[in-house]
């Protein structure tokens, strides 16, 4: 296989849902709408079915149908890396496998979650499943919903002996990670900062790509101009301070890693952009009247709003 590399802005898109929490053919047309918003805006390429998609609380059907769309409306534009992670290997196996047999250019892949792994079923969680479908494989680090933590040790292990496992979204928030990681495994992987915040810092320290929310994509791509091809890092500085800290910047600790909070800050923002993207899937809710007002008096704060 030839070596794909999944760098840059990857923003994860929302799935929407009908009033009545259902992916039906009018969440579909919506779904179209916001991955022509975040092509237009130049992103690098698009991640359906992660965190912010709401995967977990997708059918088989569903996520399915969700690649379908995805890689028929980008039509070649930009990459598709579709979120493919589960509670099983044999799940995550087939996914991937649809996703190959689909066009998709890569997968982004969780920790198994719920089940708290060690270290060594982590590794044979990865091996299995690059060995089985041969296809570009982001690793996907998230402690916080997941329970289980992957060190670089363990990066570094996996990248050494699997060609196909050729990136990682690392979303631990601890920056010194980038040097632990790029130190272990050299240039053999992409490092893509899985946080909003702070994006700039984590550019500087070494990070080749964002993964963040796909409400600001032309802002999201701008900071990675400034940072990776203009390598302008004060100007990135006080781009993102003026266009996106005072939206990004998390309130508290479960602002920033708890799913539920999120999933209802990136719905409630493209229903401010005028995407009908509907509320999230029950059990979790919309963001409160209150905290919608405040965002988007934030938005039009920095421009985001008009």
């Amino acid at each position: 296989m030839k070596k794909i590399r999944l760098d840059g802005v990857q923003v994860v898109i929302p799935t929407p849902f009908n009033e009545e929490g259902e992916f039906d053919r009018s969440a579909e047309s919506v779904l179209r709408k916001v991955i022509d918003f975040v092509i237009e805006k130049g992103v690098t390429g698009i991640i359906p079915a992660g965190g912010a998609g709401e995967f977990f609380s997708l059918t088989e059907a569903e996520r399915k149908r969700l690649f379908d769309i995805c890689i028929e409306q980008v039509g070649g534009r930009v990459s598709v890396c579709c979120g493919t992670g589960a509670v099983t290997t044999k799940e995550v196996i087939n996914y991937n496998r649809y996703a190959k047999e689909i066009g998709a250019v890569g997968v982004m892949l969780v920790t198994p979650y719920y089940s708290l792994p060690t270290d060594e079923e982590i590794f044979r969680f990865y091996a299995t499943v690059a060995e089985a479908v041969d296809i570009s494989i982001m690793m996907y680090n998230d402690p916080f919903p997941t329970g289980v933590d992957m060190k670089p040790d363990l990066v570094a292990r996996l990248v050494a002996e699997f060609d196909n496992i050729v990136a990682i979204k690392e979303s631990t928030g601890d920056l010194r990670r980038i040097g632990e990681i790029k130190d272990a495994c050299g240039n053999k992987i992409d490092y893509l900062f899985g946080d909003d915040y702070p994006i700039v810092d984590a550019y500087i320290l070494g990070a080749n790509g964002w993964v963040p929310n796909a409400w600001f994509p032309a802002e999201a791509q701008e900071i990675h101009r400034l940072c990776v091809e203009k390598r302008d890092f004060v100007a990135a500085k006080t781009f993102y301070d003026q266009r996106l800290r005072p939206v990004l910047k998390p309130a508290n600790e479960g602002a920033r890693t708890n799913p539920s909070a999120y999933i209802a800050k990136q719905k409630a923002a493209f229903e401010l952009l005028g995407f009908k993207v509907g509320a999230p899937r029950a059990p979790l809710s919309l963001m409160d009247e209150k905290g919608k007002k405040r965002l988007a008096e934030q938005m039009k704060q920095v421009g985001l709003l008009s």
